[in-house]
């Protein structure tokens, strides 16, 4: 019963390791359920000022039930101090100019420092992912001059952070408003707009979406579509958690068996005990829900041990097998499931213990008579 208890509570956790992990990818690379994106036509000079007021009022709009994040894309030429001094050719990275908080659109892992970056334009900072941080040369080289073009001299940025955001490409994440400010806004793509409201529905996203660029005098060159990719792996989890169940399941049906075997067991060793307490006035009740009681007993105290044996994986096994960086989260512990072990625990004991109970109750008195 204890393994069965325990098996309980860990095929829940498992299931949810093992969903986290099949959703965790696609909320790293494509966005949070639910994701809507859409594009806004803006003139060049007021991309960042733009970029800043879009995200507030959407904010507003959004309460307390969603998050949104305005971006725009740059190729940038780089040079460190050393390179610049040297007339040395510059590299190329690609960087995505955001205001918002970019983690609240996209599980993201930060492997070093801190992200997102502060909404301050100064000191001029990126967030670089692991892939362009190893082409960078990082940590030994952390600050760069970015510019628009190969000859220009740019403006110097530091690295603050390497996050790991499920790309193969290198790539970079910095503050749009310090990039208008001090890069220009010429070598800006279009300005998007990101929104991840889980609670509502993507018709009333995309609607909020079009109000929020109307109330700033900005329109949509294209509507609010669902862009994230969580969908694809719904029936995927739903799965798993079957698969999970049903092996539960099997682990208490076995519990149930060995219960029913020991308790059978045990009646024929008690048997001369109870009948004695038959013949010293015990009625059948009483010996049935003697043997029934012994049963609950033993199945709450395995109850215990397994909770607590549960708790110890959960809490302290579980997050130290997690990879630091990883985007997959350590479970929570199954409060539900650890409440489901416990009733099975005792139906299972239930179960198991009726045949013996039943058994027990009709011992003929005459066998203590005759011994």
């Amino acid at each position: 019963m204890f393994i069965g208890v325990l098996a309980l509570v860990g095929v829940s956790a498992a299931s949810s390791i093992a969903s986290d992990m099949l959703v965790a990818y696609e909320e790293q690379t494509g966005g949070r359920a639910v994701t809507m994106t859409a594009q806004v036509d803006v003139p060049p000079q007021d991309l960042g000022s733009a970029g800043r007021a879009l995200v507030g009022v959407l904010h507003t709009r959004l309460g307390n039930v969603g998050n949104a994040v305005v971006s725009a894309q740059s190729t940038v030429f780089l040079r460190t101090p050393a390179e610049l001094a040297n007339n040395e050719a510059a590299s190329v990275l690609d960087i995505e100019w955001d205001a918002g908080d970019l983690t609240s659109i996209r599980r993201l892992a930060v492997t070093y420092g801190r992200f997102p970056l502060s909404d301050e334009e100064l000191p001029p900072a990126i967030a670089v992912n692991e892939v362009a941080a190893r082409q960078l040369g990082f940590p030994e080289r952390a600050s760069f001059f970015l510019g628009t073009s190969p000859d220009e001299r740019g403006a110097l940025f530091t690295v603050a952070a390497v996050i790991a955001d499920g790309g193969t490409d290198p790539k970079a994440y910095g503050n749009l408003s310090a990039y208008a400010s001090l890069l220009g806004t010429s070598g800006l793509g279009p300005l998007a707009i990101r929104v991840t409201s889980p609670h509502i529905s993507q018709q009333v996203s995309a609607g909020l979406v079009a109000d929020a660029a109307a109330d700033l005098g900005l329109a949509l060159s294209s509507p609010a579509v669902r862009t994230d990719t969580t969908w694809r792996v719904a029936a995927q989890i739903e799965t798993l958690s079957v698969i999970f169940t049903l092996f539960a399941v099997v682990m208490l049906l076995v519990a149930a068996i060995g219960l029913l075997n020991v308790g059978l067991s045990s009646v024929g060793e008690r048997a001369r005990e109870l009948v004695i307490r038959r013949a010293i006035g015990a009625n059948r009740w009483d010996v049935f829900l003697l043997v029934m009681g012994s049963s609950l007993a033993m199945a709450t105290v395995v109850a215990l041990l397994a909770t607590g044996a549960a708790v110890v994986l959960v809490y302290a096994v579980a997050p130290s097998l997690v990879p630091a960086g990883s985007v997959v989260g350590a479970p929570p512990f199954p409060w539900v499931a650890c409440a489901v072990g416990c009733a099975a625990a005792a139906l299972t004991a239930i179960a198991g213990a009726a045949i013996p109970a039943m058994k027990a109750a009709r011992l003929p008195v005459a066998l203590a008579l005759r011994e």
